[in-house]
């Protein structure tokens, strides 16, 4: 049995094929409708003739699929539009970059005061010190601020090598990772000894500033009041 959508498509053909003869010309070939038709929109008899009942269910299926799958509604809307659903099932998936850290180099430098007073220990005109004072704060803040430098840094080395080993650069090194001195030739790689094996964050731990904080202010002034 033929649908109403074929009986209809057929109706249009015999239409087109009839043509008006004027003396002197003659008839032109019937045009035959469905070389025009898109690929997509070419369906089978069974489809054309399924009922209300099937059509309401499929309905449902495409509506919740459309709601949880992102390809199959860009292929629906193509199917609404008329425009080709090719492009979008052959569109590549794009990949999303994790956001970079964020360092805000003076608030590192507030916790380097916070926990080891780094800060103080550099401004300090140290040289009237003798040289067993200036030691003992050397070891004090050393310790404290390498503490404070662990609990919100991971750091490693950029190399693997190890000083004063020999080491070979080869052609395409991040310059910014690896300064290469010294005689050097035309072109990688280079030969040499690692003089500073560098460093590199692994994973930076620092909480946002309050809000209202001036990022500014590294350290804040201490009044006592009596």
């Amino acid at each position: 049995m033929v649908g109403i959508f074929g009986q209809a498509q057929a109706s249009t053909m015999r239409v087109r094929s009839i043509r008006t003869r004027e003396p002197g010309v003659r008839s032109q070939k019937p045009v035959d409708s469905r070389q025009n038709q898109q690929p997509y929109l070419r369906v089978s008899p069974l489809v054309i003739s399924l009922g209300i009942g099937t059509r309401i269910a499929v309905a449902f299926k495409a509506f919740f699929r459309t709601l949880s799958q992102t390809v199959f509604a860009g292929q629906v809307q193509a199917l609404l539009q008329g425009t080709s659903t090719q492009a979008i099932e052959n569109k590549p998936t794009e990949t999303v970059e994790a956001p970079k850290p964020v360092l805000d180099p003076l608030q590192l430098l507030a916790i380097l005061q916070r926990e080891g007073r780094l800060v103080d220990f550099l401004m300090e005109d140290i040289q009237a010190l003798p040289d067993a004072q200036i030691g003992a704060a050397v070891r004090e803040v050393h310790q404290k601020c390498r503490k404070a430098l662990n609990d919100h840094m991971t750091l490693a080395a950029v190399v693997e090598a190890a000083e004063d080993e020999k080491m070979t650069v080869v052609a395409g090194y991040d310059p910014s990772a690896i300064r290469v001195v010294g005689n050097l030739g035309m072109s990688p790689p280079y030969t040499g000894v690692v003089r500073h094996r560098g460093w590199q964050a692994k994973a930076i731990q620092l909480q946002p500033l309050p809000s209202g904080q001036n990022p500014k202010v590294i350290a804040p002034a201490e009044i006592e009041v009596n």
